[in-house]
Formats: structure tokens, sequence, C-alpha cells
């Protein structure tokens, strides 16, 4: 089973980064959050496109070498580290280079555009974000990948290629459309037209899991930071397990509030906040990261209502129960309606659902950043339930 690469990509955008993104556009840290989950889903997927397309391995090889991404994520760092005008208009030029590198000059501007458009920030923010969470979230993949898989084509797009059940439900079709990958279920279908955990079973990445001890079937079942630390160094090295364990125990520990935070602590150096990110995605790569529990709840809402019941609230409090028992715990929410009313109205209405599933989440003690709320991709694909089922958020634990 190959390693799901998608949750260390998402954290790659620093909480020191996040906070300088949400100060400089006056947008929350869970708007940002949410962008970032629905923007990282379609980088992953426009590098599985790219490696099973006629490039191949190679364009993303050389991607992830290149002189645009090592700029933008310097100069993102630079900002994280040193929040101002200056540093911000620093992103500009390296930000650009990167993502007319990944998705091309003549649709840049479209896909931030649909960025703004499903997440709801502003242009400029979209903008900011699409730049920085780019660039971190590449670099730390660039980092983290074993020299046998970043030289072997086929390992490298096997690996690649088998990100396609992760994706499927996180990538928006808007952005898809935007980045001429076309619907999302055509690019699963071509990410799947092969059995890329096979070709990946037989590669390189197997045979250094393996190395680590840690064969593919059995890497999710070690847990706890000093579990995936250790695990990690076998792979790694002894720079990149303190690393490693470093960037585990600082990431619980602000989340737990147990650290000071970055208002009263000093922000990582660019280095720093480069290392910390790859060894997240180290993990993923190693398959160390525990196969962490899940729920899945429901909550059901009355017709054109976005209020939360009763029940919806004793179901809510099983999730910050949930929540409480692992601090690197998050739920991601996602709004529907039924099949009556028009469109925009319907889509208007499952996020107003979804906003309030938040809001409710939050009263209960849930803190916000570890709330993401993410677009359905679709509201049709309620069109055959009953209605009262449809009427829903659906919470998902990760």
């Amino acid at each position: 089973m190959a390693p799901n690469l998608l949750p260390a990509l998402k954290n790659a955008l620093t909480p020191e980064l996040t906070a300088a993104l949400a100060n400089a556009s006056g947008t929350t840290h869970a708007a940002l959050h949410s962008a970032n989950d629905t923007w990282t889903a379609l980088l992953l997927g426009a590098l599985a496109h790219r490696a099973a397309g006629g490039g191949g391995a190679s364009a993303v090889r050389e991607l992830l070498a290149s002189p645009a991404l090592q700029g933008a994520a310097q100069a993102s760092a630079a900002f994280a580290a040193t929040p101002s005008d200056d540093t911000m208009r620093a992103l500009a030029g390296p930000g650009d280079s990167l993502l007319d590198a990944l998705l091309g000059s003549a649709r840049r501007g479209r896909v931030t555009l649909a960025l703004a458009a499903v997440s709801g920030l502003s242009a400029p923010a979209a903008q900011h974000l699409a730049w920085t969470s780019s660039a971190m979230a590449l670099s730390a993949l660039s980092h983290a990948l074993p020299p046998d898989v970043r030289r072997d084509d086929a390992a490298l797009r096997a690996l690649l290629r088998a990100q396609a059940p992760s994706l499927d439900r996180q990538l928006d079709a808007r952005l898809t459309t935007a980045a001429g990958l076309g619907s999302p279920s055509a690019l699963m279908a071509a990410l799947q037209g092969e059995s890329a955990d096979n070709a990946l079973s037989a590669g390189p990445a197997h045979r250094w899991v393996g190395a680590a001890g840690l064969p593919t079937a059995h890497a999710g079942r070690w847990t706890g930071a000093v579990g995936r630390a250790a695990s990690a160094a076998l792979g790694l090295g002894l720079v990149g397990w303190v690393a490693s364990l470093l960037a585990t125990v600082d990431s619980r520990d602000r989340l737990a509030g147990t650290l000071p935070t970055a208002a009263s602590h000093p922000a990582p150096a660019a280095s720093d906040a480069l290392l910390a990110a790859s060894g997240a995605v180290s993990a993923a790569v190693l398959g160390t990261a525990a196969a962490e529990p899940r729920i899945a709840v429901q909550v059901f809402f009355e017709s054109g209502q976005s209020g939360v019941g009763d029940d919806g609230q004793r179901k809510l409090a099983t999730v910050c129960q949930w929540l409480a028992g692992d601090a690197s715990r998050k739920v991601y929410l996602t709004g529907y309606t039924d099949a009556s009313g028009d469109p925009a109205t319907n889509m208007a209405l499952a996020h107003q659902r979804a906003q309030a599933v938040f809001r409710a989440l939050h009263d209960q003690g849930a803190r916000a950043d570890r709330i993401v709320v993410r677009p359905p991709e679709s509201l049709t694909v309620t069109a055959a339930m009953p209605a009262a089922r449809a009427r829903r958020v659906e919470i998902e634990g990760l």
C-alpha cells in the first residue's frame, strides 16, 4: 500500500506562515487552512498527472529540482520569518515563476482566481496562498524523497499515481478545470489507468521502506511520536531523525498550547522551516506515520435551514471528545443539500450548514485551527438520496 503524501503536504504550511498570511490579508486561520487543503490536493493531482503524462516522472523531477522552486521556497520562508510589505512583494516574482513551471503561464491567473472563488478568499489572499503553499509543499517533498526513488522514474511515477485514492473527494472541479486537468473524475481515471501499487511494490521505494524495517503492509502500525521518530531514524540518519523528532514534538506542543505562540516566540529561520516540513513528508514517504483513528459523523438539517439541532449537538460533543484524544487530529466538514432549489442557492446553503457546524464545534471547545471546512465536489451527489438524509454536513476526522 503506497503512503499517503497529502496530509504532510498540507502541513508544510507552517503556523508561522499561516499567521503571516492571515495578518497580511485580514483572513482567518481557519479560512486559510481550508483553502490550503483544497490547493495542496490540486498540487498533488497536478504532479501525479504530470508523472502519468508525456513528460513522465522526469518532468516532476526537474520541477522539484528547479531554481523556480528553490527561489519561491526561500522567499516564502523569509516572509514567514519576517512578515512585511517588502518580503511579501519579494514573493511575487519567484511565486509566479513556480506556478508557471507547475501550471503554465497561460493558466496561472485562471487557477488562482478559481482558488479565490472556491475558498472565499480575496484574489490577493488566494494569490499569496498559492505562492507560499506551492513553495513549501513542493520543497518539502523535494527534500524528503529518498535518492533511489528520485532517480528511478518508475518508482517516482508509481508513488505519485498511487495518490489517487487520497485525492478522491478532495479535488474541486473548478480548480482542476482551470489547471487544465479536466474534471476530478477524469483525473482519477487517468491516474488509476494502471495499478500504481503493483508498480510501487516492485520498485526502489518498496525496497527502501523495507530496508528501514518497515514493510509497506505494516508501516502504518507504528504509533506515537517516539515510534515515528525512531523509525524515521532508520531511513533518514541522525540529522534527519533529530529534525523529525523536533518537528513532531514542536507541532504537537504548539497545538496543545504548551509552547509559546508565534507572537512570543521567534519564527524559525528559512532552513529550519524547510527542514521541519521535509521531515513531515519524509515520515509520510517512509510510511512511519501512524494510522490515526478516524471518526465519521453526519449532522442532518431541516429543509432550507442551517441551524444545528439537539441531535446534532450531541453528535458534535462526541466529535469534540475524539479531538481531545490527540492534539494532532483534525476534522473536515463538507455541507450538502437536497435536490430541490436552484444550484446557486443550494451551494450557499451547503456552505452555511458547514459554517454552522464549525461554530457549534468551536462553541463546544474545539480549536478553530483543527476544523477545516471544504466545499463539496458537486451537490449532485445527493440527487438520488432521500431528501432528509441529503440535507447534511459530513464530518470526517483524520
